[in-house]
């Protein structure tokens, strides 16, 4: 009787602590429009070519990774990196709206967005034309007195010549 008694009790807490963590906390609809208020102004600050707009709503120990797989480390040097681009290779670059975000809390204070969006064709610094492009980019954003600030970003450019071959479409 007592080995049943502790086989019950193990079950019944590894069902209680089965439920505590499998529980994904959720993202208010407040938290989504001022996530996704953070994204578009980072589209908005990108067409103004205003990196000191856009790098406003970073934490002051962002991480960036571009396209190529260049490491930004802290505001100042993502600020550096696109201000000189917007002074070059990405002076009349424009971004469209994103055509798709997804956001999901990692923990109250915590997120992940991810977003897809079309990018006009610039030219290089070595002369060669690149074409309209469209991008991933995925973002984690960290709430600090009570503002969503980005605090890591990887931007990824789809390669549509490869992705009819993603065996998991969406």
């Amino acid at each position: 009787m007592k080995l049943l008694l502790r086989s019950l009790a193990l079950i019944s807490l590894a069902f209680s602590l089965n439920g505590a963590f499998a529980q994904t906390p959720s993202v208010s609809a407040a938290d989504q429009a001022a996530i996704r208020a953070v994204l578009d102004r980072q589209i908005e600050a990108w067409n103004h070519h205003d990196m000191k707009a856009y790098v406003a709503d970073m934490t002051p120990d962002v991480e960036w990774i571009n396209i190529v797989g260049m490491w930004w480390r802290g505001k100042d040097e993502v600020y550096r990196a696109h201000e000189k681009y917007h002074e070059t290779i990405f002076k009349t670059r424009n971004l469209q709206p994103w055509k798709e975000v997804s956001i999901r809390a990692v923990s109250a204070d915590v997120a992940v967005a991810t977003a897809i969006g079309d990018g006009e064709g610039f030219t290089g610094t070595d002369g060669r034309i690149f074409p309209p492009s469209t991008s991933i980019l995925t973002y984690v954003l960290v709430r600090r007195d009570g503002h969503w600030l980005i605090a890591e970003a990887h931007n990824t450019t789809v390669d549509p010549r490869a992705a009819h071959n993603n065996p998991i479409q969406h």
